[in-house]
C-alpha cells in the first residue's frame, strides 16, 4: 500500500444511494444519520462513494434537538422534540463491484436532555433560541392546527423503528470513484412515530475524486418515494424528496480523519409558512481515527438555516471489519 494511497481522505454528497471504490482505503465517509426529530419516520439514504473492502459492523448513537413555534394567519406550527437512536449497520462486498448492507434502527423520544447546551450554544453565536421558553410544558412533539383542525403526536414509545437493505454498485478506480446506490426500507406500520412510512424505495449516484495524497472529496444526489404510513399528518407528507450532499476529508495524520459537510433536503411536509418547507442547510463536522480495522468517529451537526431542523444533533460510532 503505498504512503499516497494510505493518506487519501474523501467528500461526501447523498445520492442517495451510493458511491464507488473510494480514492483511498481509509475507513468509509461520514455516516451522518439524518436523524433529527423531523426526520425519525423518514431517514434519507446515507450516500458514500466508497464500497467496503472487507465485512464491516458499525454501531452508532446519536442524539438530536429541534424546537420551533411558528403561526401565520391561518395556521400554527409547534415542533418539539428530541430523538435518541441507536444503529446497528452491517456492509459486505459481494463482488469486485457490487456490495450489500443491511441497518436497523432503534429509536427513542426523551425529553430536552440537550435543551441547556442548545441555548448555551445559540447565544454563543448569537442565533435565534426560537421561544423555548414558550414551549408546552407536556412536551409535545408536534402540533399543527389549521381551518380543517389539529393534528399533534405528544408519545412515541421507543422501539425498532427503522430497517434498510441497500445495494450498491461501483466502477472507476481508486481516485475516481463512482457509486451506484438502491435500498429499500421498511418501517413498522404499528409505530406511533412522526412521519412513520411503511414502506420506501430510495436510489442515488456519488462520485468522488483524489485532491491530493492528504485530501479527497465526493459529491452526489438522491431521491426517495415514500408509501403507507397511518400516522395523522399524512395528508401533508410529500410522497417525492430529493435530497444533496457534498463533503471534504482531510488525513493530517494517519490516524486522524477530519471530515466536513454539506447537506440538503427538499421538504419533508407540506404548509404555507414553510416551516418545515425552508431548504436546510445542514453542516455536519466530525473526526475519526482508524485503528488498523477499528474505527472510532465522533461529530455533530447544525442547520446554518435558521428555524429549519435540526437545530443541533451529535453522534459517535465504533466501526469494525473481517474478512
Amino acid at each position: 500500500m503505498s504512503r499516497s494511497r494510505r493518506w487519501q481522505c474523501q467528500l461526501l454528497v447523498p445520492a442517495m444511494l451510493g458511491a464507488a471504490a473510494q480514492a483511498a482505503p481509509v475507513a468509509p465517509g461520514t455516516f451522518v444519520t439524518n436523524d433529527n426529530p423531523w426526520q425519525s419516520g423518514y431517514p434519507l439514504l446515507q450516500l458514500d462513494a466508497t464500497r467496503p473492502e472487507h465485512t464491516t459492523l458499525e454501531l452508532r448513537a446519536s442524539a438530536a434537538n429541534v424546537f420551533q413555534i411558528q403561526q401565520g394567519h391561518d395556521e400554527t406550527l409547534e415542533l418539539d422534540g428530541e430523538v435518541q437512536r441507536g444503529i446497528v449497520r452491517i456492509r459486505m462486498p459481494l463482488t469486485p463491484a457490487l456490495d450489500m448492507s443491511f441497518q436497523a434502527h432503534y429509536v427513542r423520544h426523551d425529553t430536552g436532555i440537550w435543551d441547556s447546551i442548545i441555548q448555551d450554544w445559540h447565544q454563543f453565536f448569537q442565533l435565534p433560541n426560537g421561544g423555548r421558553e414558550l414551549r408546552d410544558k407536556n412536551r409535545l412533539f408536534y402540533r399543527h392546527t389549521d381551518a380543517s383542525g389539529t393534528h399533534e403526536v405528544s408519545k412515541v414509545t421507543p422501539a425498532w423503528r427503522y430497517f434498510e437493505v441497500e445495494g450498491g454498485w461501483s466502477r472507476g478506480d481508486r481516485e475516481h470513484p463512482e457509486r451506484f446506490q438502491f435500498a429499500v426500507s421498511w418501517s413498522p406500520a404499528d409505530n406511533a412515530a412522526l412521519g412513520a412510512a411503511e414502506w420506501a424505495i430510495h436510489g442515488g449516484w456519488t462520485r468522488g475524486w483524489s485532491l491530493s495524497p492528504e485530501l479527497s472529496a465526493q459529491a452526489g444526489a438522491g431521491m426517495s418515494v415514500f408509501a403507507g404510513g397511518d400516522d395523522a399528518l399524512e395528508d401533508r407528507r410529500h410522497v417525492l424528496r430529493f435530497q444533496g450532499r457534498a463533503g471534504l476529508a482531510w488525513q493530517p495524520w494517519t490516524v486522524l480523519v477530519l471530515t466536513g459537510q454539506l447537506d440538503t433536503h427538499t421538504p419533508l411536509y407540506d404548509s404555507r409558512m414553510d416551516a418545515l418547507g425552508n431548504l436546510p442547510l445542514i453542516l455536519s463536522l466530525g473526526a475519526r481515527v482508524p485503528l488498523g480495522r477499528l474505527t472510532l468517529e465522533t461529530g455533530f451537526s447544525e442547520d446554518l438555516n435558521p428555524g429549519a431542523s435540526p437545530d443541533w444533533s451529535t453522534w459517535i460510532a465504533v466501526r469494525t471489519s473481517w474478512d
